[in-house]
């Protein structure tokens, strides 16, 4: 989460783990579910006013309280866009905090309410009446969620660099002679202003390290001589490659926040915590799989205060689910939610039970590099060969050995009447069919 203060304090701590090869993903800002959109009640507690109304549009934040000054509000609750990290007004907690210091409101945060939120999420309120009674204020899901998904994006690209498999841009040029060195200058505006990043540098060539994906730089070199330095080298531009992942708090969401990540410009995102509505069996067959939707199962609840021995019989039971529906898990959990040595347990268990361990980073790779149900954010893959049979042969374990349903049963996938091969009937979706000399009896 990007929007509390233990977040810049952890920038070293973070720009570490993604030099020593760890990938990080963004996850929210405040780690707000949108499934909880109360944010705060509030009503007038002063004597002086007339009338006390609230409203809120085009993120104007408006209090009408005539005959009562302390009352009066009228505050813009747009972020600036450049302030990665909100306080104040630009806050839930902060708003909430300011109007109580009011002295004539009461103002009370829901439970599920994060501090972190910000302000500008919240709903249109019409003309309030919050003098005779108080009144709930809600979050604006779209609003909430695209500065959940975008907000973090942004900050990530402000503190930390190599995001997405470290990437690089290597720049060279032709020297020139008598020179003592170059400098290197770039901008995330053609034209500039630009910001030096290296220099002096002894030869005609460098590589940039601090970028993430999908960013574009803007470069140009300078010659150093003595103390003179040239003006700039004519400009080239490099757009980094790589991908974005989101990771929903709590595993919630839907087909209108997979759309808000997509436009945000995330290749893929761990999403829903059951295959239940989606993505179940008839999705994946039908679909493939939502590369906006990973599975992301929780450590917690189901996971936690077990035996050696039961975790990983659950993860082995995990793994079987993963290779028969052909859909890929996340594993998720916080520190402390699992003993440190059943963290080892959990990565020989998925090892053993020939499980393929990737990061969030390289299995969106690995899906994006499938095959696209164009017009979705589906994905099946790739395969070769002959198709598979699985109908069952006369030694088969599933041969005559079902119930005899009615007539409504009696085809199965291929639409063969399974009546017609004696009164057996088979268990499963597919007939026996009986051949002599390659012909069906």
């Amino acid at each position: 989460m990007t929007g509390y203060d233990l977040s810049q304090q952890l920038i070293p701590t973070f720009q570490s783990w993604i030099n020593a090869g760890w990938d990080l993903n963004c996850h929210s800002v405040s780690h707000q579910y949108f499934v909880f959109p109360d944010a705060f009640t509030i009503q007038y507690t002063g004597t002086a006013a007339s009338s006390v109304t609230l409203s809120i549009a085009n993120k104007q934040f408006t209090i009408t309280a005539p005959g009562d000054p302390s009352a009066q509000v009228s505050w813009d609750l747009s972020s600036s866009g450049t302030d990665m990290v909100p306080s104040g007004l630009d806050t839930l907690g902060g708003l909430i905090f300011t109007l109580n210091q009011r002295g004539v409101f009461s103002v009370t945060a829901d439970p599920n309410m994060k501090s972190a939120v910000k302000s500008e999420d919240l709903a249109d309120v019409v003309s309030r009446d919050i003098k005779n009674s108080s009144y709930l204020l809600l979050t604006d899901k779209m609003r909430l969620m695209s500065d959940e998904i975008e907000w973090s994006k942004a900050w990530i690209n402000l503190n930390l660099t190599g995001i997405g498999g470290g990437h690089s841009t290597v720049l060279s040029w032709n020297p020139e002679a008598n020179v003592g060195g170059y400098n290197i200058y770039r901008s995330a505006i053609s034209g500039g202003p630009y910001t030096k990043i290296a220099g002096p540098v002894p030869d005609p060539t460098y590589v940039d390290y601090a970028v993430n994906p999908q960013q574009i730089w803007f470069y140009v070199v300078t010659a150093l001589n003595g103390s003179s330095e040239s003006g700039f080298s004519n400009e080239i531009s490099a757009t980094i490659p790589g991908s974005w992942v989101y990771v929903y708090p709590g595993s919630y969401e839907d087909t209108s926040t997979e759309a808000i990540a997509v436009a945000g410009g995330f290749a893929g995102a761990r999403g829903s915590g059951s295959m239940d509505p989606s993505p179940n069996a008839s999705t994946v067959l039908g679909t493939g799989v939502d590369i906006q939707n990973i599975l992301s199962q929780g450590i917690v609840p189901n996971f936690q205060n077990l035996s050696d021995t039961q975790l990983t019989n659950k993860l082995k039971a995990l793994v079987f689910k993963s290779a028969v529906w052909g859909v890929p898990y996340g594993i998720f959990w916080h520190v402390n939610e699992l003993p440190a040595h059943q963290v080892g347990v959990m990565l020989d268990a998925l090892k053993s039970s020939g499980a393929t361990l990737m990061s969030n980073t390289q299995l969106m790779n690995y899906l994006a590099a499938a095959d696209h149900n164009s017009g979705t954010t589906y994905f099946v893959d790739v395969t070769s060969g002959p198709d598979i049979d699985v109908r069952p042969v006369a030694g088969s374990p599933d041969v005559d050995q079902g119930a005899a349903l009615s007539n409504e049963y009696k085809y199965d996938l291929m639409g063969i009447d399974q009546t017609q091969f004696g009164s057996g009937w088979e268990i499963g979706s597919f007939t026996y069919v009986p051949e002599i000399l390659g012909h069906a009896r």
